[in-house]
């Protein structure tokens, strides 16, 4: 048998980033749709596909593959825009290539105003 080496890269989601509508305040404690998210995937290795997939309340949203380029150890990963009802909601990356892992924001959404 050969001491072959398997290297397996190391795939680790930075802090989740999520905007909301116009006109959003912190103090409320709840944000406003439209709401976006957006994050960066750092890599142990470069020049690489990334794929993913966005996920809210544990169903797909959307999915994609960013590139992590030859002189950089990150990749930039964006959902669009989603118009959630109020309540709680929880939203997670799934990366599944080059390895797994997984991260969770949970957040509430206000109810729009009726006039």
């Amino acid at each position: 048998m050969g001491s072959e080496m398997c290297i397996r890269e190391r795939i680790s989601i930075l802090a989740i980033d999520l905007s909301a509508g116009p006109g959003q305040s912190d103090a409320a404690g709840c944000y406003m749709p439209p709401v976006h998210f957006q994050t960066s995937v750092e890599s142990s290795r470069q020049g690489v596909w990334v794929s993913y997939a966005w996920l809210v309340d544990g169903k797909s949203v959307s999915s994609g593959r960013s590139w992590v380029p030859e002189d950089e150890y990150t990749a930039f990963v964006t959902s669009g825009q989603y118009m959630l009802k109020a309540g709680h909601h929880t939203v997670t990356l799934r990366v599944t290539s080059p390895s797994a892992t997984s991260k969770s924001l949970s957040f509430d959404v206000c109810a729009l105003e009726t006039w």
